[in-house]
């Protein structure tokens, strides 16, 4: 019963969420010419690595208190994670330097305040027509715009803006974890039509015939164990020393402690410790570590689930890393499912490959027998 309770107030949170976003990115016009409709598309493919942030902001409001709250929505630290790696990294542009280079990476933030006199706010202002400078000043609300593909193909352009630097200060500290989690999904949906351009689609039909669930399994994806309530499926570049999986964990379920993080953390361990060795060396298991975890109640397309992530590392402690999971219930079989995604890159970034790891867990489903069978 609690668990349904939190879940519809989650959801009416999600929802007013969503409503104050639209209401916020407004209809506000830009004077720029966008890529003709119909015909051929001229536009390139936008270009930028992963996470990266291009901001075209006055230098002066970019070293003040302005730059210092962009910093702090979008370059903070990525959770879960050894050693510390921003979620994304920015990069900022005075306006004068803008070149068609610059405009096709894949997010660019133009940062603009009216009441900036200098030849850089003068240059950011011609962005705007003058029916838009007046419905920014009748409504301090309003304080970004998005456009899609404007430059390039899979980019995304935002302005953020405001009548003076204190309102739009304060705007962004209000709607920070919104534009945050924009940008994280901007991020993702883009990882995952790469990611999921060839999949391995053998594998996926046979996991959801035994097993009742599916997820989206990228190619180079192979299935290091199966069991009926385990699933392992890794990969293992050649020439990279990375290592990386998703096990996926099913039992009975029997008691809603499981989701506290000492229940979390206790299942974990009864998983591992009977499935997770390594092949070469029985007595080898992954463990465990306490520090840097973290755990959350979330709603997961429309069901009660908790998210976990923290650290592993084998028990000799040769290797170890990050790693994310999620559990949640199937009720139609009233089982506990239990799934991770895992990473083992020593000397090299994590960031990228627990964005994967993000990607493809997002895609887990259970699957919905309609005869009850």
């Amino acid at each position: 019963m609690m668990k349904n309770v939190f879940f519809l107030l989650l959801s009416l949170l999600i929802v007013n969420t969503g409503c104050d976003s639209t209401n916020t990115a407004s209809t506000i016009g830009d004077s720029r010419p966008t890529a003709a409709s119909g015909g051929v598309d001229l536009r390139p493919p936008a270009t930028g690595a992963p996470g990266e942030m291009f901001f075209i902001i006055d230098p002066d409001q970019w070293n003040g208190p302005l730059g210092k709250e962009i910093r702090k929505t979008f370059a903070i630290k990525m959770p879960g994670l050894p050693q510390p790696e921003p979620m994304f990294t920015l990069r900022n542009i005075d306006p004068k330097d803008m070149s068609k280079v610059f405009r096709g990476m894949k997010n660019l933030i133009y940062v603009a305040t009216l009441d900036n006199k200098s030849r850089a706010g003068k240059r950011l202002r011609r962005n705007f027509t003058e029916s838009s400078i007046a419905e920014i000043n009748s409504d301090p609300t309003k304080f970004h715009f998005i456009k899609t593909d404007e430059f390039a193909i899979g980019q995304k352009v935002m302005h953020l803006f405001g009548r003076n630097e204190e309102e739009l200060v304060n705007n962004i500290v209000e709607h920070r974890e919104w534009l945050r989690k924009f940008f994280t999904k901007v991020e993702n949906d883009r990882l995952g039509k790469t990611l999921f351009r060839v999949k391995e689609n053998g594998l996926m039909e046979r996991i959801e015939r035994e097993h009742r669930f599916t997820i989206s399994i990228p190619r180079g994806y192979e299935l290091a164990y199966n069991q009926p309530q385990f699933v392992w499926l890794r990969r293992r570049d050649q020439g990279l020393d990375v290592d990386r999986g998703v096990f996926i964990y099913s039992e009975p379920y029997t008691d809603d402690k499981v989701f506290t993080p000492e229940g979390m953390q206790a299942l974990r361990d009864r998983i591992t410790k009977k499935y997770v060795r390594d092949p070469q060396k029985e007595s080898i298991v992954m463990e465990r570590q306490l520090e840097n975890f973290e755990h959350a109640e979330m709603n997961y397309h429309g069901q009660y689930a908790v998210e976990v992530r923290g650290l592993w590392r084998l028990s000799d402690i040769s290797l170890g890393g990050p790693y994310i999971a999620y559990a949640l219930v199937d009720e139609e079989r009233n089982r506990l499912i239990y799934f991770e995604g895992y990473v083992a890159a020593p000397g090299t970034e994590k960031r990228p490959y627990m964005m994967e790891m993000e990607v493809i867990l997002d895609t887990f489903r259970v699957v919905k027998d309609i005869t009850g069978t």
